[in-house]
């Protein structure tokens, strides 16, 4: 009888690149997310794939705890909503910014959710929300009866001070009036500005007279529309991969109980990964690779 002890000394030799989804794959291999967002696969590694009959295939297992369903759900569309991010920022810096920047803002957008999906994750996880407050919904702390620590009192000052500013910024650009986007022509290629994140006045709504004025006095504060989209995509995953490994930090210990191994459900009886032909064709997720996420998503959570 393979026991869960076994199971897990081979996790290491699971990757999202050979043994993910199909947007997990497609995200590594065409926007290298494994590398720039290595605490999101130890994170599906660990506490995921065990969701999963893999190397079989990778449904849920039979008797998974739905806390553990809703963790794994929430985990894949934070995964999903940044490969959209990146493949609308791909066609923005070819130049591709859709009618009246609508890939641009589209991209702004899939960010900023996925920042929300992680808020929605610690809930999940903890059993408090974002404020400190406790949740009603069903938790991983609370299925557990222990508490469970995420942030210290410093790590969430610093994590919310970030989080708080990027979401500012993007609302102000995608929520609070239509982009506002100056086109410069002078050198005879246009280039598409807007304000940097570091010059917007979150606090206060800016007309667009206001920016006509600024972009006037102090073309400086101006970038690249590509530019801009970019770096904010970049710190976004930045962000992501720091809170992920403090999350990472919380959830290991569990392992270590009992109660947090049986909301697996039925006990594995192979090793997650096929020792003798490691290889992409021994997980059967090319049947559902180009799926929409909707239907991807109905997919992973029915046998």
């Amino acid at each position: 009888m393979l026991t869960w002890v076994q199971y897990r000394a081979h996790l290491s030799r699971v990757t999202l690149r050979q043994h993910g989804a199909g947007p997990e794959i497609r995200g590594c291999e065409s926007h290298h997310l494994d590398v720039r967002f290595p605490q999101y696969e130890e994170f599906w590694r660990h506490h995921i794939v065990p969701c999963t009959n893999r190397p079989t295939n990778i449904y849920f297992r039979d008797g998974l705890s739905p806390v553990m369903e809703r963790i794994a759900c929430v985990n894949f569309g934070i995964w999903n909503d940044l490969v959209h991010a990146c493949d609308l920022i791909a066609r923005v810096k070819q130049g591709e910014f859709g009618y009246d920047y609508r890939n641009c803002i589209d991209a702004m957008k899939c960010g900023g959710d996925a920042i929300q999906k992680f808020a929605d994750l610690q809930e999940i996880v903890t059993g408090r929300k974002n404020d400190g407050n406790p949740s009603r919904r069903t938790s991983l702390a609370g299925c557990l009866a222990t508490g469970i620590t995420v942030f210290t009192r410093q790590d969430k000052l610093v994590s919310e001070a970030w989080r708080k500013t990027n979401s500012a910024y993007r609302h102000q650009l995608t929520h609070d009036s239509p982009l506002a986007v100056f086109i410069d022509g002078s050198t005879g290629t246009k280039k598409h500005l807007i304000l940097k994140p570091e010059h917007v006045a979150h606090k206060n709504a800016v007309s667009w007279r206001d920016l006509a004025s600024q972009y006037r006095s102090n073309q400086a504060r101006w970038d690249r529309i590509e530019t801009v989209c970019d770096e904010l995509n970049a710190n976004t995953v930045d962000w992501l991969n720091t809170v992920y490994g403090k999350l990472n930090a919380a959830m290991h210990r569990l392992w270590r109980g009992a109660s947090y191994i049986a909301l697996f459900g039925v006990p594995p009886t192979r090793l997650p990964v096929d020792t003798t032909t490691i290889s992409r064709r021994s997980f059967p997720s090319e049947s559902i690779t180009g799926v929409t996420c909707v239907q991807e998503a109905r997919l992973i959570t029915t046998d």
